[in-house]
């Protein structure tokens, strides 16, 4: 069971936290702060949370401009009158312009443990203890996999945009503790200004999320309670008595019902025994026929390709310049530029920051994600073919497709791959390929190969499956540059949908116009 819930920030505008409740959300996060300054609707917000009856968390967007323990401290500060009913959190999800995720780790430590010396923070709390709110695509690529011992003692708050019943969750955590599985709920359903808002999910009923938020939950009448159990207690010590002096009528009956109550649970064993028996008979089975059709010849269908020219959002993000205060201070997406090493709005919900890789149905997709996801299989079985072990490069040419840990759909997935992201294969068997970054291996089906096995990847190429020249912004803002790579200045940008001609391709970056110069790959779509 889970209980729903919202986060929300400024750019919720005039947020009605009474609506929010009674559209049947029971707890929300609000932005505090970034930095060392105040998110300028958070005392209101967080007033108006507390007057609704909803359950608050506050949290703190992470960013590299100030040090870690300042950060920690503004943040304890703006709450430590009131610090709300949930722990507080830290946003992690900012990427740094010099792509040091070991600095990052650096800051986020500093902060996470200066929080924990703010002993009031946790005064009433069950966790004395931050949350860290960070998805599996950005932790693969920011986090640290080398101290779980020392992460795991923070709750997570997961940022997993699919459609599925669970999400990823990224180790070294094993559970989430909620989880913001869309960015895409009813806005004005639940007081925001804007069109689509955050929704968030508690993992636990209702009576363990008021436990997790340390509130105690009140006894009408504790004195007659006790008298009750207290009563109950003496009779059932007469009861005992009576069970060990022969003779005593009431003691035989006792001792027949449990007698009785020890068949029935014998008998439940045994159904038991039979229930799981059968069950594996079908698992295996199952099994058997996923092997079958693996080794099945079949064509699979073509995946359709992203459309040329998708529809714009009626009031697209207005592009901002890196350096001024961009609306991605928040976990909810808005209009950043975006390149590999600079800020980004994904909230990190797969390995890649398009459609999150998933089996079918495909995940619907998000503002940072390709404009419309395909809803083809991703890990259907192909002919066989003879292994291969040729290097050879080849490119994605669905919206989204699984890497798994070995060549078959059976095995757990690992990573993922985003439309026209172009990638070294080392091996081929029956039907599948394995990569080389990242590391797993695909269906082939969605691979379009390219004709040289020793193709130089330093080399330009026109990506093999877009025979238009013409590309498609698929992140909430994209990073115009002067030059293949993120050294180069920024000279402009592109806003989500924004349609573009291609030119050439080098290393990876799409050189455009208008306007004129350089886009990381991975986040057009080409048609």
């Amino acid at each position: 069971m889970t209980i729903l819930g919202i986060d929300i920030s400024k750019w919720d505008g005039d947020w009605d936290a009474t609506k929010a409740k009674q559209a049947g959300a029971t707890f929300v996060f609000i932005k505090a702060s970034q930095a060392t300054f105040t998110d300028p609707q958070f005392l209101a917000n967080w007033q108006k949370a507390k007057d609704a009856g909803l359950l608050r968390g506050a949290y703190h967007y992470l960013d590299y401009t100030k040090p870690g323990i300042d950060q920690a401290n503004y943040f304890a500060d703006l709450l430590k009158n009131d610090p709300g009913e949930l722990p507080p959190a830290i946003d992690y999800e900012l990427r740094r312009t010099d792509n040091n995720p070991s600095a990052a780790l650096g800051f986020l430590r500093d902060c996470l443990d200066q929080l924990i010396k703010r002993s009031e923070l946790f005064a009433d709390a069950t966790i004395k203890r931050p949350m860290i709110y960070t998805g599996p695509g950005f932790w693969t690529e920011y986090g640290d996999l080398t101290k779980s011992d020392y992460w795991i003692q923070f709750p997570l708050w997961n940022a997993n945009w699919i459609t599925s019943s669970t999400p990823i969750i990224p180790p070294p955590w094993t559970m989430w503790q909620f989880w913001q599985f869309t960015s895409k709920g009813p806005g004005e359903a639940f007081g925001s200004e804007c069109l689509t808002m955050d929704m968030n999910r508690f993992n636990g009923t209702l009576n363990e999320l008021m436990e997790f938020a340390g509130i105690r939950i009140p006894v009408s009448n504790l004195s007659e309670l006790f008298d009750t159990l207290d009563e109950k207690v003496t009779n059932l010590e007469g009861v005992v008595t009576a069970i060990n002096q022969t003779g005593d009528v009431s003691a035989s009956d006792l001792s027949g019902r449990v007698d009785k109550l020890e068949g029935q649970i014998s008998s439940l064993d045994g159904s038991f025994t039979t229930l799981t028996t059968t069950l594996m008979q079908r698992i295996a089975a199952a099994e058997q026929k996923i092997t079958d059709l693996e080794n099945t010849p079949s064509n699979p269908p073509v995946p359709a390709a992203p459309p040329s020219n998708p529809t714009v959002p009626s009031t697209p993000p207005s592009y901002t310049p890196l350096g001024t205060t961009p609306p991605s201070d928040s976990p909810i997406p808005t209009a950043i530029p975006s390149d590999p090493a600079v800020v980004t709005t994904s909230p990190s919900d797969s390995p890649v920051p398009t459609t999150p890789p998933s089996d079918p149905p495909v995940a619907t997709t998000s503002p940072s994600d390709s404009p419309v996801p395909t809803t083809s299989p991703l890990d259907s079985p192909i002919p066989d073919n003879p292994p291969s072990n040729g290097i050879t490069y080849a490119t994605c040419i669905t919206s989204a497709l699984n890497v798994r840990s070995g060549p078959a759909a059976s095995y757990p997935m690992v990573a993922g791959l985003r439309y026209g992201q172009r990638v070294k294969v080392i091996k081929r068997l029956n039907g599948w390929a394995q990569l080389e970054n990242p590391a797993g291996w695909s269906s082939e089906a969605y691979l379009s190969f390219e004709q040289s096995n020793s193709l130089d990847p330093t080399v330009s190429t026109q990506l093999p499956t877009t025979p238009a020249s013409y590309g498609i912004c698929n992140t909430s803002g994209l990073n115009v540059r002067s030059g293949p790579g993120v050294t180069n200045p920024i000279v402009g940008g592109l806003t989500y949908g924004q349609r573009i001609k291609i030119l050439s391709h080098k290393n990876g970056w799409a050189q455009i116009e208008p306007p004129s110069g350089w886009c990381n790959e991975s986040y057009l779509s080409f048609a």
